[in-house]
């Protein structure tokens, strides 16, 4: 479904783009239903109808009323090749008729003339944005819009899920670790704040990241940031705020690198500037997220897999 309506708004951008509404006397817009076809100029017949030729009763010519207060026939439009939903003036039909230059068109049915137009303006921005910007896929090929999914490793048999961790026998600060135990899921993460504003979670677009926990004994949120002055590790921290000038170190990336497994990144300046969010195993055997060097070669390699709501609870209070 998703792929349906990326594609029919791809197509009515591209049609809406080009092609300019019909209105009727009231200045809406023409959806469907049917209009009398009157002539701008008074005092010289009325509306539209049907007649034979002479003492012929068929054919039947389409003829205009002689008197101008007859309103004649209505009319309605089908069949224009563009397939946007409004009769448009460059159309097949309106050439034929020529409405544009010397008929007034007056509905007898009312249309949904300021829907219309908020419709042609998301489609637009949807258009622009989707054109762009590809979906992350969850490990059922699902779209990820929003909700908790737990950050698996694609490579089994070097830990399990993302959790949090203090840094030897400190509690805090709280890094993102990964679990020792493969069978071990850890805690959800949840995803925020990407630029376009797209629906979905999109691919290799700044976002940021955050460990779905309530509270933690540091008291603080379990936002992703990279911490400077620690190796590069990815700690957990505030919810950004974007005035702040270092908010660019809790912006990260999900780049895609094969089917549904993907990468983290931290691009601060844009695609030449990106290093790989990888794992460092410490002197304690504790599996924690840094920044690598994209030439070492050396990415985490992930798949998100959609959470289960009453297990995030049971984890979540296991750090409190």
């Amino acid at each position: 479904m998703f792929y349906f309506l990326v594609a029919l708004t791809a197509v009515l951008a591209a049609t809406i783009a080009n092609a300019q509404p019909v209105l009727d006397t009231d200045g809406d817009i023409i959806f469907d239903g049917s209009y009398y076809v009157l002539p701008v100029i008074r005092g010289q017949g009325g509306g539209l109808t049907l007649a034979g030729r002479g003492d012929q009763p068929c054919p039947l010519d389409i003829v205009q009323e002689s008197s101008e207060v007859d309103e004649g026939i209505p009319v309605k439009f089908s069949n224009w090749r563009s397939k946007v939903g409004t009769g448009h003036i460059n159309s097949y039909f309106s050439h034929t008729f020529a409405f544009r230059s010397n008929t007034k068109l007056q509905k007898t049915q009312k249309s949904m003339n300021t829907m219309f137009y908020f419709l042609v303006a998301l489609t637009a921005v949807l258009a622009a944005t989707i054109a762009n910007a590809q979906p992350v896929l969850d490990t059922d090929g699902d779209i990820i819009f929003d909700g908790s999914y737990y950050v698996l490793p694609v490579i089994r048999g070097q830990g399990g899920g993302l959790t949090l961790a203090g840094r030897g026998d400190q509690p805090c600060p709280l890094d993102i670790v990964q679990e020792s135990s493969e069978v071990d899921e850890g805690i959800p993460v949840k995803f925020s704040n990407w630029r376009s504003k797209v629906g979905f979670v999109p691919e290799s677009e700044n976002l940021n990241i955050e460990t779905e926990v309530a509270a933690t004994i540091c008291v603080q949120l379990a936002y992703w940031w990279v911490d400077e002055n620690a190796k590069f590790r990815v700690t957990a921290g505030p919810k950004p705020d974007e005035l702040v000038k270092e908010s660019y170190l809790s912006f990260f990336q999900i780049q895609n690198v094969y089917d549904h497994f993907y990468q983290f990144a931290f691009c601060p300046t844009g695609p030449k500037s990106c290093s790989d969010v990888g794992v460092f195993v410490d002197e304690n055997g504790v599996r924690r997220l840094v920044l690598t060097k994209r030439s070492d070669n050396t990415p985490f390699l992930v798949m998100f897999k959609k959470a289960n709501v009453p297990e995030n609870s049971s984890k979540t209070m296991s750090i409190i």
